[in-house]
């Protein structure tokens, strides 16, 4: 009896950890996209893909003029000049955040409801959130966990089931722009299963207000 008090508690303490070690990895996701996208531009999301992708641009000193600022002569002075920047490198072009699958997560061949939604015929595609450039020779970077889940065949999708009257029903989605353009809110769902096969399914979410981002027209 005391063996297994003791086994128990053990698992309890491991479940938790392993739950707090997800949530901990998942907010410095979110903290290093929402400080990139802080200051960007033209944010908009790429149709088509579930909204699992955004593109943006950045203010940049195209002209080398010191300011970001179009100067006189240019074709908008006293205007933000756009594009990218990356390792210190400023030039014309356009950058990505973009979900990429790397694996599949299956409950029926799995036997567990990753869920928790009373059901195990659901799938998932589990990646990461990769960022890219529009420059020649740059090379994709990994950003953060590698956990990240989407409904498979349906990105976008309420990852976990939710009542029709939640106002909830679009968390599934990773990028949503809001408030005329002007609002990023990103959701990131994480899946974790322990070598006990408990599944951990954390949620977060955070918001960006994009000080350079014009209206929607």
């Amino acid at each position: 009896m005391a063996f297994q008090v003791s086994a128990h508690s053990t698992r309890a303490v491991s479940e938790r950890v392993t739950k707090a070690n997800v949530e901990v990895k998942g907010e410095r996701t979110l903290k290093m996209l929402t400080e990139e996208l802080l200051s960007s531009s033209n944010l908009d999301v790429v149709p088509y893909t579930g909204n699992t992708k955004i593109q943006y641009y950045v203010p940049i000193d195209n002209d080398s003029n010191g300011t970001v600022l179009q100067g006189p002569g240019q074709p908008n002075p006293g205007y933000l000049y756009y594009g990218v920047e990356t390792d210190g490198v400023e030039a014309d072009g356009t950058m990505y955040f973009e979900f990429i699958p790397e694996r599949v997560l299956d409950e029926a061949e799995l036997d567990i409801d990753l869920n928790a939604n009373g059901t195990k015929t659901d799938q998932f595609d589990v990646g990461y959130i990769q960022r890219t450039t529009t420059l020649p020779g740059d090379v994709p970077r990994l950003v953060g966990v590698t956990n990240i889940v989407q409904v498979r065949g349906n990105y976008g999708a309420p990852v976990r089931d939710l009542p029709s009257t939640s106002e909830d029903d679009e968390w599934g989605k990773i990028f949503r722009v809001q408030n005329n353009g002007y609002v990023l809110e990103i959701n990131l769902w994480l899946m974790a299963v322990t070598e006990d096969r408990f599944p951990h399914l954390v949620h977060c979410q955070g918001q960006v207000f994009l000080r350079n981002q014009r209206p929607v027209p």
